[in-house]
């Protein structure tokens, strides 16, 4: 079967796509489907050897990196602007509470506090909703995860944790579409974006998806991420056959933990642990296998979801290894699940101020909103089309923490390719990851002109 990538749909700049898969489901010829790709470790849309018939942009209406995209403040201002109650903030977008805590039942086995396991789970349960479409592990998958629809408890219990690698939803909106129901989604800012484009080209995924549940996102990583790691961290040059991103153990503080698992040749398991504190956290936050898109994504809340859950990245709760969630609430259906789960004591919460919460993700919303502006003023100087986004005037620290992303990110993906060697990686992105890390050291501390 003759295969066409058709990832131009996010392309104006390098490689806009997130590979989400909502733009392959949006298609009313049904000629594409995703693909991953092992060059640039993530997926990508594909079309195959048919004709779309008459000249047609379907596809294009749901990708949320093309240029003509909506903006994210006007899709949320027609989703939640009119509700009573209802806040806005340039950072967190539109809100109705905000929260952080804990749901006990759930906490060990999820990312944070468990929270949004908490809500799915009552959802699936009391609100007569058929599935629920999340992330959850898959060793026949490139990237160790998929997206599935789980319509029982046990089923969604396996999908508790965090996943930082590449997924697309393509599939499950297929059966979305070929099966009758009410469905909620998790999703991050970019795919919630996406899915609401979708949602006004399709009436089966617009009367069937009943709620959209956002994960904060500083920015995805793609394959490339893990076999670094896993062998710069993990001593190991076989890929894992397992990853869990967030490993909780009770000597610990709340922090990534990754634990990969190995097998070997006699077919036994092993298992090998690093932390974002052992220098992953440096990899992470300098862009080294970022995705290109990420580069120009100015939601870090997933402004166009019902609700968005995130890590509570705060002095108070950091010392508990156990972990707690913050959750910005939109729509009056969460905000009602919310309230009656503190009142009848199934969850532990207490209400935050929004100063508080954008301060959990202090170092997510300097990335996304003032390095980014400057990625995203530069491509338009270059002459490319780069998606809408809210421009902040830059700072010395954004412009230069910019370049030097570009530099990391450029240098670390090309000699990752050539040499498949953590070390090689390192010598050549060692100069530009230190500057970087003293930018950032700079913009915390408040120096002026910098931040």
């Amino acid at each position: 079967m003759v295969m066409h990538d058709i990832s131009h749909l996010g392309r104006t700049l390098g490689h806009l796509c997130s590979g989400c898969g909502v733009c392959v489901e949006s298609c009313p010829s049904d000629v594409a489907k995703m693909e991953f790709d092992a060059l640039r470790g993530s997926y990508v849309p594909v079309k195959m050897g048919k004709s779309c018939g008459n000249p047609c942009i379907v596809c294009e209406k749901a990708c949320p990196f093309l240029a003509t995209a909506p903006t994210t403040p006007e899709l949320s201002a027609k989703l939640f602007g009119a509700h009573d109650g209802v806040r806005q903030d340039d950072i967190l977008g539109h809100y109705l509470a905000a929260y952080v805590g804990y749901s006990e039942r759930h906490r060990l086995s999820s990312a944070s506090g468990g929270l949004l396991t908490w809500v799915l789970e009552y959802m699936l349960q009391q609100q007569d909703v058929t599935g629920i479409a999340c992330v959850g592990p898959d060793p026949e998958s490139p990237t160790l995860f998929s997206y599935r629809i789980c319509r029982t408890v046990d089923e969604l219990r396996t999908c508790g944790g965090s996943c930082y690698q590449p997924v697309h939803l393509a599939d499950v909106l297929k059966e979305i579409k070929e099966t009758d129901g009410r469905y909620v989604i998790v999703a991050l800012p970019c795919t919630a974006k996406a899915l609401r484009m979708a949602m006004k080209l399709n009436v089966k995924l617009r009367r069937r998806i009943v709620a959209i549940l956002g994960v904060a996102c500083g920015g995805l990583n793609d394959r490339h991420f893990v076999d670094y790691v896993s062998q710069k961290y993990m001593g190991r040059v076989d890929a894992p056959v397992s990853l869990k991103f967030r490993a909780k153990r009770p000597d610990g503080i709340a922090q990534h933990r990754f634990a990969f698992t190995y097998q070997d040749a006699d077919g036994n398991r092993v298992e090998k642990e690093a932390t974002f504190s052992d220098g992953i956290g440096r990899i992470y936050q300098s862009h080294h296998f970022g995705l290109e898109c990420c580069h120009y994504c100015d939601d870090m809340f997933a402004e166009c979801a019902d609700a968005v859950f995130l890590d509570a990245w705060l002095p108070e709760y950091e010392h508990d290894w156990r972990g707690d969630t913050i959750v910005l609430t939109r729509d009056r259906n969460i905000q009602e699940i919310i309230t009656m789960g503190m009142n009848s004591s199934e969850i532990t919460v207490k209400p935050i101020s929004p100063e508080l919460v954008k301060q959990s993700q202090a170092g997510g919303i300097r990335s996304k909103r003032g390095h980014n502006s400057v990625h995203v003023a530069r491509a338009a100087l270059e002459g490319g089309s780069p998606p809408p986004f809210r421009n902040v005037a830059p700072t010395f620290n954004s412009t230069a923490s910019a370049w030097l992303e570009r530099k990391i990110h450029g240098r670390a993906h090309q000699v990752w390719l050539a040499t498949h060697s953590a070390h090689a990686v390192d010598r050549s992105v060692r100069i530009p990851v230190l500057l970087l890390g003293l930018c950032r050291k700079l913009a915390r501390k408040g120096v002026p002109f910098i931040g």
